[in-house]
């Protein structure tokens, strides 16, 4: 009876070992570079209601460049950006290219 009781805690913790390999074997993510020069930028003030994953999407070909969006601004609250704080988006990130 023992011995069937330290089996099952011992398949349980196997079960339990094997269930998180997976995660902890995704890559991590790719560090932002935010000493990197952007070259030229174009600039947006902020609105209210404005946050990074709106003017992302808004703005950048590739709204999953959000971190690096708020890493280059030094963005500390991405939910809420005050109004009228200015923001450097490098020209090569965007949808459009601003009329000159």
């Amino acid at each position: 009876m023992r011995s069937s009781r330290f089996v099952r805690g011992a398949l349980v913790a196997l079960a339990c070992l094997l269930a998180t390999t997976p995660a902890a074997a995704q890559t991590a993510p790719t560090p932002v570079a935010t000493n990197a020069d952007p070259g030229p930028v174009w600039r947006y003030t902020v609105r209210p209601g404005d946050n990074i994953w709106n003017l992302s999407r808004r703005y950048l070909a590739d709204w999953r460049r959000w971190p690096e969006l708020q890493a280059l601004n030094g963005v500390e609250q991405p939910r809420s950006i005050p109004p009228g704080t200015r923001l450097s988006i490098p020209l090569a990130w965007l949808r459009l290219q601003p009329a000159a």
